[in-house]
């Protein structure tokens, strides 16, 4: 685990220009880790087009299909005060059930 000393040691021994180099380019370039839900949302959007059945979706898949979307943090408070309905609860665990290969009974009674 590295230290505070041995921070303040590496930052004693780095020349101050090369120090204000990587800092201009850490301001430019993304980070790997800023680009992940970018990154995972393709991977994503890439498995299911190659599993997509064309009679059940035309449309092809894309990457902004998988990422997050912000949320409006006033909206999720009040739908959390109001609890979920038994027919939400429902829908989603069907989507989950789905999701993960099984099938929906309900709809062959």
């Amino acid at each position: 685990m590295i230290g505070e000393l041995d921070v303040e040691r590496l930052l004693a021994s780095i020349p101050s220009h090369l120090l204000s180099e990587w800092m201009a380019y850490d301001e430019l370039e993304p980070r790997s880790v800023d680009l992940l839900p970018e990154m995972l949302a393709t991977i994503t959007s890439i498995y299911a087009e190659v599993h997509r059945d064309p009679s059940k979706r035309r449309e092809p898949f894309s990457t902004e299909d998988f990422l997050l979307k912000p949320i409006n943090i006033e909206d999720a408070e009040t739908q959390y005060q109001r609890g979920q309905s038994v027919d939400e609860q429902i829908y989603i665990a069907a989507m989950w059930v789905t999701a993960s290969g099984g099938k929906d009974l309900r709809k062959i009674q």
